[in-house]
Formats: structure tokens, C-alpha cells, sequence
């Protein structure tokens, strides 16, 4: 019965069926249907009595600034579904699922991460940036271990080899031009959610 292939679990079903295991398992009753057309008229009912409503086409744009303006300090799209929830619940505007919200936060986080990307990209050169994203995971020269694995290594004492390996820290960066890096735009709670990313990636 190819109705019943179509539910939820038809690939553990018996490959054929008889028409009585198909009523029995698969159609609704008069009682069935009259329960839910009941539930459904209750939530109308509710939704009418607590004065919400459906995000019309107007509400949805105000919904998308404001997610836009959100994902500027956004350090993760779940502050971003955080935030649509909030803004939805005080409009008085029934909250759709949650991967609806999910997608909605996905989508603003995404578009600003591209929109910083493309601005770092401009400011860098494109050989620049690449030669920055390889750097840091690329063997160093004398230590068994990355670039980053090196440059987070904390100084042991305070010893005349002690400062010349920091001032040599300091020389590998300037070489790669990180002093010149144009991050100023790049809001704090993004700078340290990126952290943690990096902190893995030296192990990877």
C-alpha cells in the first residue's frame, strides 16, 4: 500500500499489507477526526484570546533587521535564535519551530561572517590572508610542533634566552604584518569565540 509507505517508519512494515492492517493502522475514525479538528479549534481559540498573531511580510522584515544588527556582536546563531525568540514573544507573534527560528539565526550569522570576511580579505591581499590562515599551523623550525603551539608556549623564567625567544615571537609576527591587520571593526565577543577554535585547531 503505497499510503502507508509514506509514514514515519515504513521501512521496518511488512512489505505487503493487507486492507484491514491498513485501517486499522492508518486511517482515522469519525471520533479521530472530530478530535482534531477540536484541538485545532482550540488553538485558534487560544491564540485569539491571548491576542497573538501569525509574522506577516511587514513583521518579517523588522524580524530580519533585527537580526542583522544582532549578528554584528553575535558570538554564536544561538544568541541569534535567543534573540528572534525574545523579539517575537514581545511582539506577541506565535513562535514557529525551532528549526524555522534555527535557519533564521544561521542565516543573519552567515551573511555577517561573509560580509567581515570579505572586508578582512580586501584589507589583507589575497596572498596575505592565505599566508596567515597556513602560518600558524605549519611546523616550527626548530620545535616539534606548530607555529601556534610555539607562539603560546609561556616563557619558563625570566632569563636573558627567555627574552630573546619573545622578542623573536614578536619579529615572526611582524613579519606576517599582523600589526597592520585590519580588525578593528571585528566587535570583542567575536575575537574571543574565536579563540577557542584556535586553541583546537593547534592539536589538529
Amino acid at each position: 500500500m503505497s499510503f502507508a509507505k509514506r509514514v514515519i517508519g515504513a521501512e521496518n512494515l511488512p512489505t505487503r499489507l493487507s486492507k484491514f492492517d491498513v485501517r486499522q493502522s492508518f486511517c482515522l475514525s469519525a471520533d479521530d477526526i472530530a478530535a482534531v479538528a477540536e484541538r485545532f479549534e482550540h488553538q485558534a481559540w487560544a491564540r485569539t484570546c491571548r491576542g497573538l498573531q501569525d509574522l506577516d511580510d511587514t513583521g518579517d522584515g523588522r524580524r530580519q533587521e533585527v537580526l542583522a544588527v544582532a549578528a554584528l556582536e553575535a558570538a554564536h546563531p544561538d544568541d541569534l535564535a535567543d534573540t528572534a525568540h525574545m523579539g517575537l514573544y514581545e511582539r506577541r507573534i506565535v513562535i514557529p519551530g525551532q528549526r524555522r527560528v534555527a535557519d533564521w539565526a544561521r542565516v543573519a550569522f552567515d551573511a555577517t561572517a561573509a560580509d567581515r570576511a570579505a572586508t578582512i580579505e580586501a584589507g589583507f591581499g589575497k596572498a596575505a590572508l592565505l599566508q596567515a590562515v597556513d602560518w600558524p599551523y605549519a611546523p616550527q623550525d626548530r620545535l616539534v610542533g606548530s607555529h601556534l603551539e610555539w607562539l603560546k608556549t609561556p616563557p619558563k623564567r625570566h632569563s636573558p634566552s627567555t627574552m630573546a625567544e619573545t622578542l623573536e615571537k614578536i619579529r615572526a609576527l611582524k613579519a606576517l604584518g599582523v600589526h597592520t591587520w585590519p580588525l578593528d571593526t571585528v566587535p570583542l565577543s567575536k575575537k574571543q569565540a574565536a579563540q577557542p577554535t584556535s586553541r583546537c585547531g593547534a592539536h589538529r
